[in-house]
């Protein structure tokens, strides 16, 4: 009777009857092994035995390669095995590792959370900032393009407004004078008026110059003696009167970038500006800085209204009626006045393409026909290198600042209208009040026949 007895550890297992047949080891398997006691039988048995267990063992050996293999594997990374762990110290380290890493991961998300939250929020600002440099850049370029408020056709046909009413003025001052009281030899020696006489003089003979002065003035020397005479043509009172309008409109325009109330020192800022700067530039400068100082304008109507009155006592009007002559003198003044400063409003504010300025001829230059007009002559060509006595309408130019060299900008001038002079051969025509003819009249006056 045999037995058997199981084993879990590696068992040797003998060959039948070859000694030098390889033993078979079996490793983690259970293995039923056969040991005969006795008899035929039970070797038969036994042999029969062996030859199964030599079936097992090969099957084993086989097994155990790929278990090998298995094992590898496991020791690379714990895993189970029939619902067991193989290794909790590994277990436990590989745990540990895992939650290092993930907190890793967590921690460089979290890093690239802020990082694209950060690029978002200076993505928005860029954005914001690119609108409002484009809003910038088109206000700038709407700024440097800007149109004309008036065309060159308004302002030019503006002017001739202008010229048309300092001609109707001066036409009204000498209807003033043609009709009004005239001095007599009392009131001219008048003490009391004889300062006032004096600064009469004074203001007139500056207004006018020393020609037009003479033509006109009939209270001073020998005059002085004798009672104003009326003189047969009053075309030089005319021309005097409208040359104190052209004079005294030319003080309020002043130069090209003058300001309201402003030094000279800030034209001299602009012309910095017209020399280095584009003309769009320059010309809005001129715009911007005439419209934040136009509250600085004064009127200065008085000053017109005390160089008119002072042209007509010198003339021989009489005081009498001084303050009566100075209110109407001073109502058709201040109304031209507006008619003024809505010009300069255009000239200085509305344009930006260029600078538009008021041309007038001084006096004694020589005249050129082809950039002034004689409206009180035919224009002939003997005309051409006579003495320009004043004048009495004005012209009109467009300044345009073009790029030089490098960075420096020269005038380009165009004459849209030519200024309106009066000749110095003009005179020639008429009597001064101190020539023979105007003692023969007060002669002929003093003794009628």
């Amino acid at each position: 009777m045999s037995y058997f007895s199981r084993a879990k550890s590696s068992a040797v297992i003998p060959s039948s009857g070859n000694e030098n047949a390889p033993s078979i080891t079996a490793q983690d398997e259970e293995t039923v092994i056969y040991q005969p006691r006795c008899g035929l039988a039970d070797k038969a048995k036994s042999t029969d035995g062996e030859e199964r267990t030599h079936h097992r063992a090969s099957s084993s050996k086989s097994d155990s390669a790929a278990n090998r293999s298995v094992d590898e594997e496991r020791q690379k990374k714990p895993t189970y095995h029939h619902g067991r762990s193989l290794n909790g110290h590994e277990m436990t380290k590989e745990s540990q590792q895992d939650q290092d890493y993930n907190r890793q991961l967590q921690e460089l998300n979290r890093q690239n959370m802020e990082k694209l939250k950060s690029a978002e929020e200076r993505s928005v600002r860029l954005e914001r900032l690119l609108e409002q440099r484009t809003s910038e850049l088109q206000e700038a370029q709407t700024f440097l393009n800007k149109l004309d408020e008036y065309p060159g056709s308004t302002v030019l046909q503006r002017v001739e407004e202008i010229n048309s009413e300092m001609f109707n003025l001066a036409t009204h001052f000498v209807d003033i004078y043609e009709q009004g009281h005239k001095l007599d030899l009392w009131e001219r020696n008048r003490e009391d008026l004889q300062v006032f006489f004096e600064r009469c003089s004074q203001i007139a003979k500056e207004a006018l110059g020393e020609p037009l002065y003479g033509f006109n003035c009939q209270i001073e020397g020998a005059m002085a003696i004798r009672d104003p005479i009326l003189p047969d043509s009053l075309v030089i009172l005319q021309v005097a009167l409208q040359s104190i309008l052209v004079s005294w409109t030319t003080q309020i325009f002043g130069k090209a970038g003058a300001l309201p109330g402003a030094h000279d020192e800030l034209g001299g800022v602009y012309n910095l500006i017209r020399s280095s700067e584009e003309q769009s530039v320059s010309a809005q400068w001129r715009a911007i800085a005439y419209r934040a100082t136009r509250h600085l304008r004064s009127s200065s109507a008085a000053s017109a209204v005390e160089m008119i009155l002072s042209v007509l006592f010198i003339c021989g009007l009489s005081t009498r009626n001084h303050s009566d002559v100075a209110d109407k003198i001073a109502k058709r003044i201040r109304v031209f006045e507006g008619m003024l400063f809505a010009l300069l409003d255009a000239i200085r504010g509305g344009i930006t393409s260029c600078d538009l300025e008021l041309v007038t001829a001084s006096p004694g230059a020589i005249y050129n026909p082809q950039i002034m007009v004689d409206p009180y002559s035919s224009a002939s060509p003997a005309s051409d290198g006579q003495g320009v006595l004043c004048t009495v309408g004005f012209g009109l130019q467009r300044i345009t600042m073009r790029r030089a060299d490098g960075n420096i900008f020269q005038p380009e001038i165009e004459l849209l209208k030519p200024p309106d002079v009066v000749l110095v051969s003009l005179l020639d025509d008429f009597k001064q009040p101190t020539d023979l003819d105007f003692a023969n009249a007060i002669s002929d006056e003093s003794n009628p026949r």
